[in-house]
């Protein structure tokens, strides 16, 4: 621990520093304020004894100083300093400041860029005015490099303005060419509008007089085949009243096999017939089912199978059949009628179609010479069942 004697004594210490370095602090202000008065005073006489007072009020000069800290900041420096004001060509205010460095004259300046980068400069110029620089710029005195300086700034603030100028008129006109170009695109799309709109009404006009045509052909072939389907009709096979048809199914077991499991099946097989007995060779005289139309059984197929009865153990069913209406399909065939010159739209334009089209599934006809429609008009007997009733009906008779 610090005795309190030895914190005494710090604090002294520290309290004689701080006086010495107010009072160090003190004097410099006061040699700054003496040297910035001494360095304005002779700033003036030397700036009086260059440049007149006509140019000081007409530039609107005003004397200035300022303190500068050098890099190692051990002591300042007073720089005094005359000040005036330029505008460029973009109304903006520049201060133009001069002052004497040993025995130069140095105006310092924004540099005038071109307009693109006007805005972003940062940078200052120098002029330095001395007799070596005068020569070179063919003025004797400071006043006509001054001169001379001022002159050279308006030159660059006038090519500055026509600079800008010409750039404003390249825009407007790059503006203006955009937007006629802009008016020619929107034309042009307008008019491929008009344009387009145009033919599709065209087609579409076509297409409904196209319809009205497929129409009015398919009304009139369509009154055609109904008048030739009446007449079809009118000539179909009738079943009269009174006739029967006596058929006669034999059932009979084909062979038996024996399944995995041990079980025995049998596999069996009939066939329809007109009669219920055996021929004197031993033979049953029928008509089997096969399939007709790709999907519907029609016992059409005439076989002669032989059976032998105690082996076979045939099973004969007779059924009897009055009228139309009992009649099974597995007995009855379809009647078809072939309209000559009539074709079926095929490969026609599907959108004509889609536009007259009533039904899914309706068909759409056309007159064409070289070909020809085959439809379905009826049904009759399968012809051995036919000839079972014409039989019956001599029976009758």
């Amino acid at each position: 621990m610090i005795s309190t004697k030895l914190q005494t004594r710090i604090q002294s210490l520290e309290q004689q520093r701080d006086r010495a370095t107010e009072q160090e602090l003190l004097r410099q202000q006061q040699e700054i304020a003496t040297l910035e008065q001494k360095a304005l005073i002779e700033f003036e006489e030397k700036f009086n004894t260059v440049f007149d007072v006509e140019i000081q009020s007409e530039l609107g000069i005003e004397f200035k100083t300022e303190c500068e800290t050098t890099t190692s900041q051990l002591h300042n420096n007073v720089v005094a300093y005359a000040e005036f004001f330029l505008t460029d060509e973009l109304e903006e205010h520049h201060a133009i400041a001069i002052h004497k460095v040993n025995s130069w004259w140095r105006i310092r300046y924004p540099d005038l860029a071109t307009t693109e980068s006007h805005k972003r400069r940062k940078s200052q110029e120098f002029l330095h005015v001395d007799s070596g620089y005068c020569a070179r710029i063919k003025v004797k005195t400071e006043i006509e490099a001054l001169l001379l300086f001022l002159h050279n700034w308006q030159q660059q603030v006038e090519e500055n303005r026509q600079k800008l100028q010409e750039e404003t008129h390249r825009s407007k006109e790059q503006a203006k060419r955009r937007q006629q170009e802009e008016e020619e695109r929107r034309n042009r799309e307008e008019v491929l509008r008009l344009k387009n709109e145009r033919e599709q009404a065209e087609r579409w006009l076509q297409y409904l007089e196209q319809a009205t045509a497929i129409k009015a052909e398919d009304a009139r072939i369509r009154q055609r085949i109904a008048a030739e389907l009446s007449e079809a009709k009118a000539q179909e096979w009738q079943w009269q009243e009174g006739l029967i048809a006596t058929l006669y199914k034999w059932t009979w077991c084909k062979g038996a096999y024996v399944c995995e499991d041990g079980e025995t099946q049998f596999d069996y097989e009939y066939l329809w017939s007109d009669r219920d007995s055996l021929d004197e060779n031993g033979y049953v005289t029928g008509h089997k089912s096969v399939k007709q139309d790709g999907y519907s059984y029609r016992a059409c197929a005439c076989c002669q199978v032989k059976l032998i009865l105690d082996v076979h153990k045939p099973i004969i069913e007779r059924v009897q059949y009055s009228c139309w209406e009992d009649l099974p399909s597995l007995f009855r065939t379809p009647i078809f009628h072939e309209f000559q010159g009539i074709e079926l739209y095929g490969d026609y334009d599907w959108q004509i179609l889609e536009l007259i089209a009533q039904e899914e599934d309706q068909m759409w006809y056309r007159q064409n010479s070289a070909c020809s429609e085959t439809i379905a008009v009826g049904e009759e007997p399968l012809s051995w069942v036919k000839s079972l009733l014409e039989n019956s009906k001599d029976i009758q008779v």
